[in-house]
């Protein structure tokens, strides 16, 4: 499967969790809808987690083997991360993400899909923490839509 084609792919899975969210916060309220979210990213980390611990597994805990790590990971995704390797890990720039496309697609806002976006990270986080304790992981969302979501990788 090609890259484009993963991407039409993801993106189509969350336009329908989009839909699906919206209707969750109409019925529930944002703050349930939140937690619930959190939780399916919690599995969502664990899967990353591992993902990454199997791409460096037996390999020198280097920026460059973690950028070799995140680019699968993130490929893997959908996304076609532009990854800078520095001193103390590794920056990813996703302009085109098939999740925010998705959300975006199904009539959240920026301000709905940022929220998103951070509660999978902090829920993701605890996961990456303890499979990879030596590696942070840290999101900084896109201040508008033609901006980059950068995340940082750096290794303890």
């Amino acid at each position: 499967m090609s890259n484009a084609e993963m991407f039409e792919g993801l993106k189509m899975g969350a336009v329908l969790y989009g839909g699906l969210y919206k209707d969750v916060v109409k019925e529930m309220g944002a703050a349930k809808a939140l937690a619930m979210h959190g939780r399916q990213c919690e599995v969502m980390g664990a899967m990353m987690a591992e993902g990454m611990r199997a791409q460096l597994s037996g390999r020198d805990l280097t920026p460059h083997a973690l950028a070799d790590a995140v680019g699968l990971l993130e490929s893997s995704m959908g996304l076609s991360p532009v990854i800078e390797e520095t001193p103390t890990g590794v920056i990813a720039r996703n302009t085109a993400c098939p999740f925010y496309e998705g959300y975006k697609a199904a009539g959240l806002d920026l301000a709905a899909i940022k929220t998103m976006c951070e509660a999978a990270e902090a829920a993701e986080q605890p996961a990456v923490q303890k499979v990879l304790p030596q590696v942070s992981v840290r999101l900084e969302f896109r201040k508008t839509p033609d901006e980059p979501c950068v995340e940082i990788y750096e290794l303890k």
